[in-house]
């Protein structure tokens, strides 16, 4: 009888599981349904405008943010292996989405959850292209109307979504250039370039 009871409840929870996992499946179809259009030539940022003298010296720059953008090959190694090392040390392996370092992150967020009784998204578990995503997508980097990505599960299912897409329509260097030349560095100030 003990047997039977076990397999019964271990049936009933395979039968649970897959129906808990289906619906998660359908809930995520739905929600990258609802993603924005990904077009690898939205990631880049542009520079700020330069205002030259009659000899072709730069006198001014002119724009809401300052930015000069590099090539991979001008980008230091030691700038390149900080960052990752940093940020995303599993960037040369991953496909956008970096499965241990998310689980990782999920499980803190769940122990915080049981600890306070309130889900906070302090832990993102986000790669180098997954930031990238976010703040092409879903911040907006606009003076005094910008805006920060709401923190949801909706947005990271998008977020996910769309970082393995742009790293199957780009290279990691490139999007390690893009990521790069994008950042926000304080104030007026944007992209690695010009923050040095």
């Amino acid at each position: 009888i003990f047997r039977i009871v076990i397999a019964v409840i271990m049936i009933l929870g395979f039968i649970t599981a897959g129906f808990v996992g289906y619906k998660c499946y359908e809930y995520a179809l739905g929600v990258i349904e609802n993603a924005p259009e990904m077009i690898v030539s939205d990631f880049e940022s542009p520079e700020s405008s330069k205002i030259l003298d009659k000899d072709g010296h730069v006198i001014e720059e002119v724009g809401l943010y300052l930015r000069e953008n590099v090539t991979y090959e001008q980008l230091p190694q030691s700038l390149i292996d900080a960052v990752i090392s940093i940020e995303d040390s599993r960037f040369w392996v991953h496909n956008g989405f970096d499965l241990p370092r998310f689980t990782k992150a999920a499980m803190e967020i769940a122990t915080d959850f049981l600890k306070s009784g309130k889900i906070v998204f302090s832990q993102g578990g986000s790669t180098t292209t997954m930031q990238l995503v976010k703040n092409t997508y879903f911040s907006v980097d606009n003076g005094d109307n910008s805006t920060i990505a709401e923190k949801s599960i909706d947005r990271k299912i998008q977020e996910i979504y769309l970082a393995i897409k742009l790293e199957t329509q780009a290279g990691k260097e490139e999007i390690m250039t893009l990521y790069l030349n994008k950042l926000n560095f304080g104030k007026n100030i944007r992209g690695v370039q010009k923050a040095s």
